[in-house]
């Protein structure tokens, strides 16, 4: 029976004061083994034996048998009872401190499952005076136990395929394999070494915090050694890491419940004061590691957004990457977006002109059936348009894309022909071709090549729905709202009329039947 504020023995005393601190106490503040402790009357030294339940008298009041007068259990003084040592008194003890007694693995395993079922007792069995050394090294040896089962698989499992492949026929034999196994091991037991210097100064961070929170909301029973100790042995519940695979995610959780009752039951704070000062930095980890997660994800999103063009917003411009050389470009379906095909369709046409003396192709058709785009690029990903309802040449794209390219050159010539000779635009698909007339060797850099606008014989009006037109130089595209295709249409016609191009239509009333014609 020890004082809970100073750890001072408090037997054969007949005050209820600790001489040591002056704190209170009651006999009946403490759990005895039974027949353990010997109760005196404070009167006569009558002795009496406590069988009662927590090694209590039973009743705890009653009449001397020797003076007759009326006692209370704790008015007694307490000896141990003759032949029983003060440990042997303590219903709680602390394992991995009886050590020699009980066996080094024994102590350990036991201190582990009361760290992770009775935490509380493992703390109260734990005496004032014990020494840091023994919480720390209970903790570093434990949780290195507990990582190098944990890692099994991801530390034995390489070194045995890089041993088997080294000794494999062709592998290098025996006099190769050394050395890839020797710098294995060695970065293995560097990482393992790395693992316990790292645990060890978030656990010194850890117990700072923890112990300063404490000190900032009221009062404790002991200095920080203690809430470290606390700390320490309750790493025990972390045992659950030793699962491959499957433990690390639910170890640490066990850790932390077990470390705020085992620093409540400590320092003698509640409940809730306890899981306020020990959650407090970890809690704040999680949510500096999730924000940083988050604000890595932001940052790649937006960095993929900057690779894949600029945008200012409506009416902004999009700045695409210089057109590649000719050939079929097709984009990722995950990646594909109505501004992702019309670069596309930009790169096909300059890898058309490019080889063709800078000559623009005279039906879009030609991209298709020459290699330079996959058919299925002129179908928006987000439109009703399908491949089998866009005509073209006779056909279809869905046709085309199936067909193994006997009839190219056919496609093409039906497709020509059935072009007005005043032709200033046509359609093929979800995309409106303005590039007739314009040479695309000196064409003003805002000039309409392409616009992306949805096949209205498939689709309903645009109404307030973006469309998306390109320009070719330098390779920049423009998107505004359906409600402004008349101001943006007027600016552009007002810019063809200076390098005397007909003024185009609504792209919406270009249907594949009906081109746009000059209308002079």
């Amino acid at each position: 029976m020890r004082c809970k504020s100073c750890d001072y023995r408090l037997w054969n005393l007949r005050s209820r004061q600790c001489p040591e601190c002056g704190n209170a106490f009651r006999p009946s503040e403490f759990e005895f083994v039974p027949q353990s402790v010997e109760f005196r009357c404070p009167h006569c030294d009558q002795s009496y034996y406590g069988t009662g339940p927590n090694g209590h008298l039973d009743p705890a009041e009653f009449e001397c048998a020797s003076c007759n007068r009326r006692i209370h259990m704790d008015e007694m003084i307490l000896l141990p009872t003759a032949g029983v040592e003060e440990e042997q008194t303590r219903v709680e003890d602390m394992p991995w401190l009886e050590r020699k007694r009980r066996g080094f693995f024994r102590a350990w395993v036991q201190t582990i499952g009361r760290a992770m079922t009775t935490p509380g007792r493992l703390m109260r069995g734990l005496p004032a005076t014990s020494p840091n050394r023994a919480a720390w090294g209970f903790c570093l040896s434990s949780n290195l136990l507990f990582a190098l089962t944990g890692l099994t698989p991801v530390l034995v499992f390489p070194f045995i395929i890089g041993f088997m492949a080294a000794r494999a026929p062709g592998g290098g034999g025996p006099g190769v394999a050394a050395p890839p196994i020797l710098a294995f091991a060695l970065g293995a037991v560097g990482f393992l070494v790395a693992g316990v210097v790292i645990g060890l100064l978030l656990i010194l961070i850890w117990g700072a915090i923890t112990h300063g929170l404490l000190r900032a909301t009221g009062q404790v029973a002991y200095p920080i050694g203690q809430t470290y100790q606390a700390l320490c042995y309750s790493s025990g519940a972390n045992a659950l890491t030793a699962i491959p695979c499957f433990g690390s995610y639910v170890g640490w959780i066990w850790w932390l419940v077990s470390a705020v009752l085992m620093v409540k039951e400590r320092q003698g704070v509640g409940g809730k004061r306890a899981a306020l000062c020990v959650l407090a930095a970890p809690v704040a980890s999680v949510v500096c590691l999730v924000g940083s997660y988050i604000v890595l994800i932001i940052f790649m999103v937006t960095s993929a957004g900057s690779m894949a063009g600029t945008t200012s917003g409506s009416g902004g411009i999009i700045t695409m990457p210089p057109p590649g050389p000719g050939g079929i470009t097709v984009p990722s379906p995950s990646q594909r977006s109505d501004e992702t095909d019309l670069e596309v369709v930009l790169g096909a046409i300059a890898g058309y002109t490019a080889t063709h003396g800078g000559r623009a192709p005279d039906h879009a058709i030609e991209l298709v059936t020459g290699g330079y785009l996959d058919p299925e690029t002129l179908v928006s990903a987000f439109s009703l348009t399908t491949m089998d309802g866009a005509p073209v040449g006779g056909t279809t794209l869905g046709a085309i894309a199936d067909d193994d390219g006997g009839a190219k050159d056919a496609i093409n010539r039906i497709a020509i022909h059935a072009l007005p000779e005043d032709v200033i635009a046509h359609r093929v698909g979800d995309f409106v071709f303005t590039y007739h007339g314009i040479d695309p060797a000196d064409a003003e850099d805002a000039l309409w090549f392409v616009i992306s606008s949805w096949d209205p014989d498939a689709n309903d009006p645009p109404g307030p729905d973006h469309i998306i037109i390109a320009t070719y130089r330098p390779g920049g595209v423009v998107s505004f709202r359906g409600e402004d295709v008349e101001k943006f249409l007027a600016a552009q016609n007002e810019l063809r009329a200076q390098y005397n191009l007909a003024a185009l239509p609504d792209p919406y009333a270009v249907t594949h039947d009906k081109p746009a014609v000059s209308a002079d």
